[in-house]
């Protein structure tokens, strides 16, 4: 038996969405770069005509590659624990690699239809069995040529050479708008002091394709985690926890009285909720809309009681104006569902 050791490859290519295009001629030349981005010491970002983001994960960063080992020989032999070991780290570094690249997509399409004031349509949350390996070579990014790359990038390459009106282009200032936007996330992120702003985008991002495919008790919960950790963000950013000093960012009055972290995580939500209200931060409508869908989210997770898509879709809009308080520009990811009557 002998131990191989192989870089993990450090760069990936996802498929978001179905239906969008980064810029014209996608048919021509599908992964042409028409826009990159640098996100901190993480990754450099490349979007391309066909609407592929490639991510190349830098070294020193968090998702940096690391070293694969593959136990090679004839015969029955026991796993080296060391070899096992990496197998698991490998696994759970593609795992926060494709939450990042879920982050950034929900990023860019948040902005992105905040902006075209749309909802949501054809989007995909990207799992390890969607990535593509592949490398920059000039304005181009070069996939590796395999069955695997034709099926995720094959069937929107059809469609873009039949040249259907089902593919919208977004247009260069708007993809322009969107890449700042998510580069200026690496700033938000650090200001935050609960929420961890990357795992909430790419929650909000995959509840809104749950609630696209009508799996409403899923998305729910899923946007009510994002909910919950955004209002305890709020009080942080707004200076009504004791220690914690008001953001610049957040800009709006209120006459919440602060409180210490210890007794705001006592606080239970329904009360927290109250106050942003009586303070002034969220207004009595989305007050009262949070209340009801708090109450169904423990009616949904203590005791199996499911939710309706519209329920889903109404919690999506929350989220939305619950951002509004902590970003500096509209973000929304509502996603809509078609049904027949």
């Amino acid at each position: 038996m002998q131990i191989v050791t192989r870089r993990l490859v450090d760069s990936i290519l996802i498929m978001p969405n179905t239906e969008v295009l980064f810029g014209a001629d996608a048919a021509s030349a599908p992964l042409e770069i028409v826009e990159e981005l640098t996100f901190g010491d993480t990754a450099q970002v490349y979007l391309t005509r066909l609407g592929a983001i490639g991510l190349q994960f830098l070294d020193g960063g968090a998702l940096a590659s690391i070293e694969q080992l593959d136990a090679v020989g004839s015969g029955a032999f026991a796993i080296p624990d060391d070899v096992t070991t990496r197998r698991d780290e490998v696994v759970a570094l593609q795992g926060r690699r494709l939450l990042f690249a879920n982050f950034i997509a929900g990023a860019l399409f948040g902005r992105i239809c905040a902006i075209h004031n749309t909802p949501l349509s054809g989007a995909v949350s990207a799992g390890m069995n969607d990535i593509i390996a592949f490398e920059r070579r000039g304005d181009v990014l070069a996939v590796e040529s395999t069955p695997h790359a034709t099926a995720v990038l094959g069937p929107k390459l059809a469609v873009a050479r039949q040249g259907t009106p089902r593919l919208r282009i977004v247009e260069a200032d708007v993809l322009t708008d969107a890449s700042s936007f998510t580069r200026e996330l690496t700033v938000r992120a650090t200001d935050l002091a609960y929420a961890n702003l990357q795992i909430c985008m790419a929650m909000n991002y995959q509840a809104a394709v749950l609630h696209h495919a009508q799996l409403a008790p899923a998305s729910f919960a899923l946007n009510f985690s994002v909910a919950e950790a955004l209002i305890n963000e709020i009080f942080h950013a707004y200076g009504a926890v004791t220690g914690f000093p008001v953001r610049a960012f957040a800009t709006l009055s209120h006459t919440i009285s602060p409180m210490t972290r210890k007794t705001l995580r006592r606080t239970n939500l329904e009360t927290k909720i109250q106050n942003l209200q009586d303070g002034g931060l969220i207004t009595p409508y989305l007050g009262q809309r949070m209340q009801t869908a708090r109450v169904a989210r423990n009616e949904l997770m203590h005791g199996a009681m499911p939710v309706a898509v519209t329920d889903s879709g109404d919690l999506q809009t929350m989220v939305r104006d619950l951002w509004g308080l902590l970003l500096d520009r509209p973000f929304e990811l509502n996603a809509g569902y078609t049904m027949r009557l």
